[in-house]
């Protein structure tokens, strides 16, 4: 419904026509200028015209959610249209045209880029991350949220009736993203707004978008909270944690069997070792016996005849033998008194040990 306050306007007649020049007023707290034209045509009635809003308030023109409006701001527009049909809802079901609409100050209620905590307890737990148990979460962290959006400027068109806001796109603390599409014959309108949401452990580089699609009604369309991004940001980080802990484990077991070698690799080096020290210590123990032998060898080769061993039995006899032949012999009763005296003793030295 189109009330224009405080309005004025200049009526012109001309042939089959009528022209409202210089429309003034006042609609949804902003200035309204105007002029509209109608005219009779081959196939019904043509209205053409352009109008400009300044300065209107948004809260006044959008439905509410809980006894607030869903969005706050102040609009300016500027619009031309041309349409024509044989009544009035086919002349809007044919309207054609263009202009700008901008938003100021856009504050948007029930949305927030802000992480919501039932969806960190939600992860905390461990549970499973599907859309059902998810959005729940959301509608709970969406209540008293509010969006500062900031400025949003766009053109819009209209064709066959239907207006079109393809690209919405605000510069604010709260960057909001989204489209509308109004169908004037059957006062209907279908729109998404979007902004990132900064939940707690996403990567800030790949953000996954909050979404409210809005469908039905103009008056009152039904909202709905889209989290399929949320959901696949969700399972995407719980992927790479999994896999985080998964390569954690790899490391721990490269690590642990880099130890194992470690250990074993010094055992070796220390079995390597004692191999080693044992086998000099022999070397060292035939050095001394080679040594002590060729010392005992040079000891037997520097030692006078006449103390060499007797080491043949039958030379040692014959020698005991001769000494025995050159005693006189002794008379026959003669007693122990009258024997001779011994030649003194031979000293018969050890046999060196054989070498090995």
């Amino acid at each position: 419904r189109f009330t224009l306050g405080e309005a004025r306007a200049r009526a012109v007649f001309a042939g089959d026509g009528v022209a409202f020049e210089d429309i003034r007023g006042t609609w949804a707290g902003g200035a309204v200028q105007a002029r509209v034209g109608f005219e009779r045509v081959a196939d019904g009635l043509r209205a053409i015209g352009r109008i400009g809003i300044a300065g209107g308030r948004l809260a006044g023109v959008v439905w509410t959610n809980g006894g607030r409006p869903v969005a706050e701001g102040r609009f300016d527009l500027d619009l031309a249209f041309d349409g024509r049909g044989r009544s009035p809802a086919a002349l809007v079901g044919l309207l054609d045209g263009q202009g700008r609409f901008v938003v100021r100050d856009l504050v948007i209620d029930g949305l927030s880029p802000r992480s919501i905590p039932g969806i960190d307890r939600h992860l905390a737990a461990n549970a499973p991350i599907d859309a059902p148990r998810i959005a729940p979460l959301v509608e709970a962290g969406l209540v008293g949220a509010r969006a500062n959006a900031g400025t949003i400027e766009t053109a819009l068109a209209i064709e066959n009736g239907t207006v079109r806001l393809p690209r919405l796109a605000s510069e604010g603390a709260d960057p909001v993203a989204g489209r509308l599409v109004l169908d004037l014959p059957r006062w209907t309108l279908e729109a998404e707004i979007t902004t990132p949401l900064a939940q707690a452990g996403l990567d800030p580089a790949r953000l996954p978008r909050l979404a409210l699609a809005f469908r039905g009604a103009i008056e009152a369309p039904e909202r709905r909270v889209d989290v399929r991004q949320i959901v696949d940001a969700l399972n995407l980080r719980r992927f790479e944690q999994d896999v985080n802990r998964l390569e954690q484990i790899q490391r721990d077991i490269d690590e642990r069997e880099r130890r194992m070698r470690d250990l074993e690799r010094q055992e070796e080096e220390r079995r390597q070792r004692e191999r080693a020290e044992r086998e000099r210590a022999e070397q060292e123990r035939l050095a001394r016996e080679r040594a002590e032998q060729e010392r005992a060898a040079r000891d037997r080769a520097a030692r006078p005849a006449s103390v060499q061993p007797a080491t043949d039995p039958d030379t040692f006899r014959r020698r005991i033998e001769g000494v025995l032949g050159t005693m006189p012999e002794a008379p026959a009763d003669a007693g122990p008194r009258g024997a001779p005296p011994l030649p003194p003793p031979i000293v018969i030295p050890r046999a060196p040990a054989p070498p090995r």
